[in-house]
């Protein structure tokens, strides 16, 4: 009886914390996306499994999913999901990361591992993006024991660069051959005071 009681604590535990915010940046939820890309939302439907979200592509960001004009049939979480379902305006362009995931005996399909509004500045930014490079958030609230990528490929995030310009920042190389250390790069702009 007690290792049922352990067994029924450990899953509602995990559930509640299954969505605990955590820190992330954009750089990291794009380069561990198999595909990007933008598009309008022509339909959507929501049940407490699944969202599901017919997309008219626009164009491809990071790799080919489709051609410019295609219908693309996406997947996000449903109302059911502890963090909440996806949602994604219809007629409106959105920036989408998805990867293709495989479930025996079911065809692969597309999910959504991140979204933005459709906006010329979420667009560029992806453009700096190295994805040789990684960000790893080292706060206070979030600190971060067990990273074993080499210094020289990663990023890391501090009290000092987490600021009010870390969204606009981004982690690269530099260089047009991809050598050399990874460097954290952000506007020098001053931020309010708190």
């Amino acid at each position: 009886m007690a290792f049922i009681g352990l067994v029924l604590s450990v899953n509602f535990i995990s559930v509640v914390l299954a969505c605990f915010p955590s820190i992330n940046h954009d750089q990291n939820s794009f380069c561990r996306s198999d595909y990007a890309f933008t598009g309008f939302v022509l339909r959507s439907s929501e049940t407490n499994r699944e969202s599901v979200f017919q997309i008219q592509l626009t164009s491809n960001l990071k790799g080919r999913v489709a051609i410019p004009g295609q219908l693309l049939t996406i997947y996000g979480r449903g109302s059911g999901n502890s963090c909440g379902p996806h949602r994604l305006n219809r007629f409106q362009g959105h920036v989408l990361y998805v990867s293709s995931r495989s479930f025996p005996d079911e065809p692969a399909r597309l999910e959504i591992t991140e979204h933005h509004t459709f906006d010329p500045v979420n667009v560029n930014r992806v453009a700096n993006y190295d994805c040789s490079c990684e960000i790893v958030i080292n706060l206070p609230q979030q600190p971060n024991n067990v990273d074993t990528t080499p210094a020289g490929d990663k990023c890391v995030v501090t009290e000092n660069e987490y600021d009010c310009n870390f969204r606009q920042g981004f982690c690269s190389r530099l260089s047009p051959f991809g050598a050399g250390r990874c460097s954290w790069i952000a506007p020098n702009i001053p931020c309010p005071q708190r």
